[in-house]
């Protein structure tokens, strides 16, 4: 088998265990589904409803819920989204599982192109890292429990490739940026908006100190304000619904989390590590692996349920990052540090960047003080999942490590360490099934609504009687 031929078997085959996991473990105690959907699946039967009666248009209102409500200005509200798109093929279940499982592969590949395409690195390199970045327990918590607005997590990546690009027109990576954000904001996506720009700051300084090529400071800046202006037209309907009818029913409040700033900070460390990490160190501790939620809340303070801590990160990520944070201290090759100011302003602007990001998912500290009152930021609350910020440059890193590492290798001792690697971390998405039921909080019986949705596709429109 040619090595292309190798590459292109590997990435089917990652791509069937990604997918895989992520429909075996949604459907894990079917038909009791995550809590959450118990919000977003009727509201998507409500808008295929709206559908069938009037045609392809905006839902200003609905008459289902609570006696009439706002609809399109509803920010939780998902008309234009990736899962609502899928209905006419598929039954509301079956069309959110597969539409999260098209975003996470989106993010592997997206992941996959970036480290190959962008920054040149080999094809292993390229394969771990988008493993490293679709691995990982905030995005299989949230969308296990029903937060169908965190499935564009893996966009993430997208955007990284539309930056920094080259073989891109700077107008297609505008585009793109575009329909990444247009895509976040249309589907619940705010969380993840402000969790993307976050971690943006703490990559690119990231990028720059290892890879300073890559940035051509006037095409990134031309990118960056075009896909802001097309996110803005692509947005503009529904962030000025959401708006007009949010200034009415403002959503301000603030988490305060009961710990130390030292214990916050070793909270942080404690939701990467997760559910990947604490539960086969707990196992061989020979302690009870299924008080890994009740050991997070202790440390971060948290009052919310397991699926807002576990952020979790491969071990075989942990492992590099430990293993490359030692070989940044020995002898490095000529030239492969930034030269003089720029290097020392990406050194200042990623500990800001850094600290910026650990004050948000703590909940305190001068800079988010600062922040926490702007409109938006003002209507997020459960900054655990800030944390997420971390994962890609974390990914990111993992990466570069692993490259380094593998820049000394023979190609044939690259490949047997590579895949590995591999299939370590896919074989570690498997800790997610050893909890017993009552940790995984599936409180939702999806079989009623599947039955309504099929009384729609067989004609009943359930008319409103004034």
């Amino acid at each position: 088998m040619s090595k292309r031929k190798l590459e292109i078997a590997i990435h089917l085959l990652n791509a069937i265990a990604i997918s895989a996991f992520l429909v075996i473990y949604l459907n894990h105690y079917y038909p009791n589904v995550g809590h959450d959907y118990s919000y977003f699946i009727p509201r998507l039967l409500d808008t295929h409803l709206h559908y069938k009666i009037n045609g392809l248009s905006i839902q200003w209102y609905t008459p289902s819920f609570g006696g009439g409500l706002p609809a399109y200005p509803n920010p939780q509200h998902i008309q234009f989204s990736l899962p609502q798109f899928l209905i006419p093929l598929l039954n509301p279940w079956n069309a959110s599982v597969a539409a999260t499982v098209i975003f996470a592969l989106s993010g592997y590949f997206a992941m996959y192109y970036f480290l190959t395409r962008v920054l040149l690195l080999r094809w292993q390199t390229g394969v771990l890292g988008g493993l490293f970045f679709s691995v990982n327990g905030f995005f299989f918590q949230h969308v296990s429990v029903g937060h169908l607005g965190f499935q564009t997590f893996p966009l993430l990546a997208v955007i990284m490739v539309a930056l920094f690009a080259a073989s891109l027109p700077e107008i297609i990576s505008a585009i793109i940026i575009a329909l990444v954000v247009g895509t976040m904001v249309h589907e619940a996506g705010f969380y993840i908006i402000v969790i993307s720009l976050l971690a943006l700051l703490i990559t690119l300084p990231v990028a720059y100190l290892h890879y300073p090529q890559i940035f051509k400071f006037k095409r990134l800046m031309r990118i960056a304000i075009s896909g802001f202006i097309f996110s803005i037209l692509l947005s503009a309907s529904k962030l000025f619904a959401v708006y007009s009818w949010m200034r009415f029913f403002p959503r301000t409040m603030y988490d305060q989390y009961d710990v130390s700033l030292l214990r916050g900070i070793v909270g942080l460390i404690y939701q990467l590590l997760g559910t990947m990490n604490l539960v086969p160190l707990r196992w061989l501790l020979g302690k009870d692996i299924n008080l890994v939620p009740l050991s997070l809340q202790s440390w971060t303070g948290s009052f919310y349920g397991f699926w807002e801590t576990d952020v979790s990160l491969s071990p075989v990520l942990i492992a590099l990052l430990g293993l490359g944070a030692i070989s940044h201290f020995m002898p490095r090759k000529k030239g492969e540090n930034v030269p003089g100011k720029g290097r020392w302003s990406a050194i200042i602007l990623l500990l800001l960047a850094t600290w910026t990001t650990a004050e948000f998912t703590l909940a305190r500290g001068s800079i988010y003080s600062l922040l926490k009152n702007l409109p938006a930021l003002s209507s997020l609350h459960v900054n655990f999942r800030f944390a997420a910020a971390f994962i890609f440059p974390l990914a990111l890193l993992g990466a570069i490590s692993f490259e380094r590492f593998a820049s000394k290798w023979a190609w044939k001792k690259t490949f047997i360490i590579f895949l590995t690697l591999n299939v370590l971390v896919l074989a570690f998405q498997g800790t997610y099934f050893l909890f017993k039921e009552d940790v995984q909080d599936r409180a939702y019986t999806v079989s009623t609504a599947l039955e309504t949705f099929h009384r729609i596709r067989a004609g009943d429109t359930f008319p409103v009687n004034k």
